[in-house]
């Protein structure tokens, strides 16, 4: 069967994504030295923004992404979801995942929680005879800036939350 989460349908506005996003790439670039706070205000991001839980607009997110990406590593987004999924998996997220009884309900409960992280994320799993196909998509969104490095860092906390339950070298 097909589990998925696709409110783009629903949503009429402009895409949105959860401040906790780009928060994580913040904390990164931070470790690193990076100038977080000139790359946020060229996208006119909040500089001081301590609430995960605020929303901003997806395109003006995935442009920090970029503008950090192009002036700092090209590799950003593998970076920062492999930095996130190895130390700061979120803890409420873990919690509400670590009650399911296998990986794949663990996965499929994840596909119903974010739906509160981005407006007009799809994600969802398609099962196949012989596997599972996991995705995550922006419908229409491939070729905006940031795309790919929003990609490669939901690739990777994936992969985060799939060792936390299987182990790291899964």
């Amino acid at each position: 069967g097909i589990i998925s989460m696709d409110k783009s349908q629903k949503r009429t506005g402009p895409p949105l994504l959860r401040m906790g996003h780009p928060m994580a790439f913040i904390a990164f670039l931070r470790h690193i030295g990076a100038p977080v706070d000139r790359y946020l205000r060229s996208q006119k991001l909040p500089v001081s923004c301590e609430d995960p839980d605020m929303f901003v607009p997806l395109a003006r997110a995935w442009a920090f992404f970029e503008t950090a990406a192009q002036h700092e590593d090209r590799m950003l987004g593998w970076l920062v979801g492999a930095h996130v999924g190895d130390h700061n998996l979120n803890a409420g997220l873990l919690s509400k995942l670590e009650t399911a009884p296998s990986l794949f309900q663990a996965l499929q409960r994840l596909i119903q929680l974010a739906s509160a992280e981005a407006s007009h994320l799809q994600l969802g799993m398609h099962e196949r005879q012989d596997d599972v196909l996991f995705y995550t998509h922006y419908s229409g969104m491939r070729y905006v800036a940031g795309y790919r490095t929003s990609q490669a860092y939901q690739i990777q906390v994936i992969i985060g939350v799939i060792r936390h339950f299987l182990g790291r070298d899964w």
